[in-house]
């Protein structure tokens, strides 16, 4: 664990959507009560990832702070930009 989060480990349990779907249950009591990570897998690649609510609210926490970064570095230096390229970079 890391600041109380818990990092990826590799002995973190990997199971196809299908046999997700078998135990779900068991596999949501696994998440909150081990604080397991589960992956998903789809056709052979990782699709998803079962995470404590805890560790989702972290990743949150982390984006915010990394958009908020970035937009306090665009507005220590702003670029302007002209009104037709704003409106080719939003696809308008």
């Amino acid at each position: 664990m890391a600041n109380g989060h818990r990092i990826l480990q590799q002995e973190d349990t990997v199971l196809n959507v299908s046999e997700a779907r078998a135990s779900l249950r068991e596999l949501v009591d696994k998440v909150i009560h081990e604080k397991a990570h589960i992956t998903l897998n789809r056709y052979g690649q990782p699709a998803a990832v079962l995470v404590p609510v805890e560790d989702a609210e972290l990743l949150e926490m982390l984006e915010d702070r990394s958009d908020l970064a970035e937009v306090r570095k665009v507005l220590k230096n702003p670029k302007p930009v002209s009104w037709d390229k704003a409106k080719r970079k939003l696809g308008l």
